[in-house]
């Protein structure tokens, strides 16, 4: 019979405070508490919700970001190998450079021994013409000095029988 007791104690204690209750001046954060509570799982539901595309937001960063970083090492490796081609490119540029200044330097020479050459076979020329016509005078000048001798014989000893 205490049990009994206790229950109508407590019954008529909480019909008194919910009689005193509505006299007193309502608060409306504790009715919006109450309506919190009761809203709990649809906001737990919220939440997890939230949680959930967070989650895969992040899963989703991390796959680009992994993305990023094979791609960035891709790049790296790629511009590593770019960096190779233009130096063997700068060797291979520098000693063409210098094949082109010995062919440059060879070329020139050529040209300057074939000027020679050409100088030296007038030079020649000129000197075999000047002998030739040295040779050619020297004939004709004893051709002339004789042919000239022969008539002054002749006008000579054709005189003298003229004259005797």
């Amino acid at each position: 019979m205490g049990g009994r007791r206790l229950l109508r104690h407590g019954f008529v204690l909480a019909l008194l405070l919910s009689v005193a209750l509505p006299a007193l001046p309502a608060e409306a954060g504790m009715f919006d508490r109450i309506r919190d509570i009761y809203n709990a799982p649809d906001k737990v539901d919220e939440l997890r919700e939230q949680y959930e595309e967070t989650a895969r937001s992040l899963e989703e960063q991390r796959r680009k970001l992994t993305e990023a970083e094979a791609s960035l090492d891709a790049y790296s490796a790629e511009q590593e190998r770019m960096r190779a081609e233009n130096e063997l490119y700068r060797q291979q540029n520098e000693e063409l450079r210098m094949q082109n200044t010995l062919l440059t330097d060879r070329l020139e020479q050529l040209e300057k021994d074939k000027a020679d050459k050409q100088a030296m076979y007038r030079r020649w020329m000129t000197m075999i013409g000047a002998a030739v016509a040295l040779v050619v005078g020297y004939v004709l000048s004893i051709r002339l000095w004789r042919y000239s001798e022969w008539r002054r014989r002749k006008r000579l000893r054709g005189g003298m029988r003229n004259a005797g």
